[in-house]
């Protein structure tokens, strides 16, 4: 990346709205943060993700986004591939990109195009926060989904609805201890290691 300049734009006024848009406005990034909001992920992942992005803008913007504390990468020595995750100011962008969601859905839904990609992490992230915007209660519940080889968890922890992809049985140990996989794992569950994260 050195040698890169970024075409920063810029506002020339003081606003709180065009100071995130100068860090987050760009072409791709907020959809970078939205694939980033599930997990860590390869560039690989992100690339799958994300039809139609180049790979050299997919750089750009990962790098202009690490400059700005929203995205950290994990380079491991002796490791070819790099995770990419979100810093907690990248998280805090969750409930943006959330409300930019439901914007779409009530004045942007159309239905896909015929060839057009459609990944299945972004359609589950939309029927979640469907659902967590009609549910009347909040009653604790989780949904394992196994789509296009991936897996999803789908839960309400009492007070909202999220999404987490990545190998289901490590999400349940993560998020609810080594007692709740173990009974996961009897009922069935199958842990299919680090394909998509």
């Amino acid at each position: 990346m050195e040698g890169v300049t970024r075409n920063v734009r810029t506002y020339d006024h003081f606003c709180l709205t065009a100071r995130a848009l100068e860090r987050v406005g760009d072409r791709w990034s907020l959809l970078v943060i939205r694939d980033l909001l599930t997990g860590a992920k390869r560039f690989t992942d992100l690339m799958d993700r994300l039809g139609g992005i180049t790979p050299k803008t997919l750089s750009q913007r990962l790098r202009e986004l690490e400059d700005t504390g929203i995205v950290t990468a994990d380079r491991k020595p002796g490791r070819r591939e790099v995770w990419y995750g979100l810093t907690p100011a990248g998280a805090d962008l969750g409930p943006v990109i959330d409300a930019l969601g439901q914007w779409g859905l009530q004045h942007a839904w159309r239905r896909p195009l015929p060839g057009e990609p459609l990944h299945a992490e972004h359609l589950l992230r939309s029927v979640t926060r469907a659902i967590d915007l009609a549910a009347g209660d909040h009653e604790p519940a989780r949904w394992h989904f196994r789509l296009d080889g991936a897996d999803y968890l789908v839960e309400n922890d009492g007070r909202q609805w999220s999404l987490t992809a990545g190998p289901v049985l490590k999400v349940i140990r993560r998020r609810f201890g080594l007692a709740a996989a173990r009974r996961a794992r009897e009922r069935g569950v199958a842990d299919q290691g680090r394909r998509h994260h």
